[in-house]
């Protein structure tokens, strides 16, 4: 019987296509505002799933806009009530619901101070749309299974389609417009991916990547524990060499993620002293490869758009690991579907 999961998995490239071709107006208006605003700070707000999404938010503004990023400390706010100045700011909120009630109070008392407030989320009537001045919608339907799937790469694209809106680029443009393309692609050689995760039966498990790649590591692992419930881990590699290596032992399984780009070669590195440490690393390839211990994904055009790919990838392999140990992917043990902090 197929999951939930497994169906909104299977709703990404519609999701995204449609994202792609009926999101840009809402993102250029919201663009506009930033470039008005010519803020010395971007800060970003999120839990869960939505915080990864604000990892990758914080290397495309970065890299690809020059602006410096931050990353807001909810309980500032609503527990030690001592809040920054962010009149000099951008903010942007990230809830696929909407109703985290931290990242909501965060972007009240932003937009009571003049900054600009950007909030992304699936739910544009929701109380976080409220608070902020400006709501990009996700469009990505009700999503019925607890693990966040579509809304997640939503979020991830509707980001980069606002680094692209501020600093227009054809190279990521044309890439946005060929990713539903290489979802399909890539749910079409699921089995790989799948089978992968059936052999993710160890109670731990090493999710590594680097840069944009970062935040799929950190959200495949959740996937991981929240799915299959495997205590998996994400970090990046150079986290991961400053000492985390050393609990490294046995026949603990590692995912390494590559990203095309010439920071790849670090995980070659990596993989060949995980080997050694008798770990069984296996490579997600941005890309065509015939290298032993790797799978390859659709090679996107543009590196920033190979988190998109591989987030699904690890959904995937989240699903296999699920089925092997019996469990029930659309609800977690302990989980609901909005999880509500302060």
């Amino acid at each position: 019987m197929t999951s939930i999961f497994q169906q909104e998995i299977a709703d990404q490239p519609e999701v995204i296509a449609h994202l792609v071709n009926e999101g840009a107006p809402g993102v250029a208006v919201a663009a506009q505002a930033i470039r008005r605003k010519q803020p010395t700070v971007i800060v970003l707000v999120g839990r869960g799933s939505s915080n990864h999404a604000g990892i990758y938010a914080r290397y495309l503004f970065e890299r690809r806009n020059g602006i410096v990023v931050s990353y807001a400390a909810p309980s500032v706010y609503t527990r030690f009530r001592q809040p920054p100045d962010l009149s000099h700011a951008v903010v942007i909120g990230i809830s696929q619901s909407g109703r985290s009630t931290d990242v909501t109070e965060v972007l009240v008392h932003a937009r009571q101070h003049r900054a600009v407030t950007i909030a992304v989320t699936n739910d544009p009537s929701s109380g976080l749309a409220s608070a902020a001045e400006y709501t990009l919608p996700l469009g990505a339907g009700t999503e019925r299974s607890v693990p966040a799937s579509k809304s997640y790469t939503a979020s991830l694209v509707t980001l980069a389609m606002l680094s692209t809106a501020l600093d227009p680029a054809p190279d990521l443009s044309h890439a946005l417009e060929r990713l539903p393309d290489q979802l399909a692609q890539l749910l079409e050689r699921e089995a790989p991916l799948t089978q992968l995760g059936e052999t993710l039966i160890a109670n731990r498990a090493l999710i590594t990547g680097r840069g944009y790649q970062l935040a799929t590591a950190l959200e495949i692992a959740l996937k991981l524990s929240e799915v299959a419930g495997v205590s998996a881990i994400g970090m990046s590699v150079a986290e991961l060499l400053h000492g985390w290596i050393a609990a490294v032992s046995g026949e603990i399984p590692a995912l390494l993620l590559q990203g095309g780009e010439a920071i790849d070669h670090d995980l070659e590195e990596l993989k060949s002293s995980l080997r050694a440490l008798g770990c069984r690393a296996t490579v997600l390839a941005a890309g065509p490869t015939t290298g032993p211990g790797a799978i390859s994904l659709p090679a996107c055009a543009h590196p920033a758009l190979a988190p998109v790919v591989a987030a699904v990838a690890g959904q995937l392999i989240a699903l296999g690991a699920s089925r092997a140990r019996g469990l029930d992917p659309d609800h977690p043990r302990g989980l609901s579907k909005v999880t509500l902090t302060t």
